[in-house]
């Protein structure tokens, strides 16, 4: 095998940089990945997830899409000979004998294998190759590791603003065929982004306007933000509006109108806990403890709230929540309160949610009936 190569080195370690077709790494039989055998104890590598490799596969035909990131080989065996021709290019020839083991990108290569087989012309496909000379399986075996054990995905409060942006711009249904893992919330994450910069953002002086003292400006930490005034990361208060968003019974209204059902909710919450108010981050309310739970029961808070007045104002909504008295008090949500010592765990807060329900159908007994939601719009 040749290939056209750039040949450099870090610390004393040769590495030689070229680009292979799809073709001749998926068809080649001595280009190969090390997976584990428990039988043997031999390999290091996972067996692949055929449908994160099909998920690749789909992505490059269906979206049009490119791989940029390159594909690390360590040539176990020979090196073989390299052939300047200018500073640090050249031609590599690698012997027939020599096995090339993929240390990265065994996803790409099998979702490549799966595609060429389907459709030889993406045989053609140009695929970003590095390629090294470790002589043993455990150095390969070690870089392999480094890789997997200190490369940082995008943190999904970075993600989700690039994502509500690419809904936008290209609406969900075109955006479709991206690999799953990057759009896995993307029918209604963007929408949770967008309250999120709403209701952190805007804020009004005019104590007729829905925004007076909204309870969450500069409350959501986003991405690259100093904590400051913040008492919950934007990925966290997006998780607990899932709720909400991914509900058909909300599936009418824009993310203005549900900031200002949400603004309504906990304003009455923070008037029945004024301290809170003061010092939000004395409390776990506006803390993920709290959005999670709270947000939670909103439905059936709104229920109640539309039987007993039809409209969701803030006093509307505070005449339900003052009927859970044993949960709607700062004790409770205070750090040696039931809430503060519980933890954050799923367990946790699925515990939580449940005695906050109780006690809202304890509460309100009279109309239990209704807590079930209602599929008729809510009227603001």
């Amino acid at each position: 095998m040749q290939l056209n190569v750039i040949e450099t080195a870090q610390n004393g370690k040769k590495l030689y940089v070229c680009i292979m077709k799809a073709k001749d790494l998926v068809l080649n039989e001595r280009v190969k990945v090390d997976y584990y055998d428990p039988k043997t104890s031999k390999g290091y590598q996972r067996n692949p997830s055929m449908s994160r490799a099909r998920d690749f596969a789909r992505y490059i035909k269906n979206a049009a899409g490119i791989s940029p990131n390159s594909i690390l080989i360590n040539i176990r065996g020979a090196l073989g000979n390299f052939k300047p021709i200018a500073p640090q290019y050249g031609i590599l020839t690698i012997p027939d004998t020599t096995e090339l083991w993929i240390v990265d990108g065994q996803h790409r290569f099998e979702g490549l294998k799966d595609l060429t087989e389907q459709d030889p012309s993406f045989g053609e496909f140009p695929c970003f190759v590095i390629l090294m000379n470790e002589s043993t399986e455990y150095e390969e075996a070690k870089q392999f590791m480094i890789i997997n054990r200190t490369q940082k995905g995008v943190r999904l409060d970075l993600a989700a603003h690039f994502i509500a942006t690419m809904a936008k711009k290209e609406g969900t249904k075109t955006i479709s065929n991206m690999p799953r893992a990057t759009i896995r919330d993307i029918e209604w994450r963007p929408k949770a982004t967008e309250i999120v910069d709403i209701l952190n953002k805007e804020i009004s002086d005019d104590p007729n306007h829905e925004f007076f003292e909204n309870p969450w400006h500069r409350r959501i930490q986003l991405p690259n933000e100093p904590k400051a005034l913040s008492t919950i990361s934007q990925s966290s208060f997006e998780n607990s509006l899932k709720i909400l968003v991914d509900n058909p019974i909300f599936s009418g209204y824009g993310t203005r109108d549900l900031s200002i059902m949400l603004i309504r909710y906990w304003k009455a919450i923070l008037e029945i806990c004024p301290d809170a108010k003061i010092q939000p981050a004395k409390y776990f309310l506006q803390r993920l403890t709290g959005t999670a739970v709270l947000h939670k029961i909103l439905p059936r808070v709104l229920a109640l709230t539309k039987f007993k007045s039809q409209r969701i104002t803030k006093d509307s909504t505070k005449q339900i929540l003052e009927k859970m008295p044993d949960v709607m008090n700062e004790i409770f949500w205070s750090p040696d309160g039931e809430a503060g010592i519980i933890g954050t765990s799923q367990k946790a807060l699925a515990i939580l949610t449940s005695k906050v329900l109780d006690s809202l159908e304890t509460g309100n007994a009279d109309n239990a009936d209704k807590l079930k939601e209602s599929h008729k719009p809510y009227e603001l």
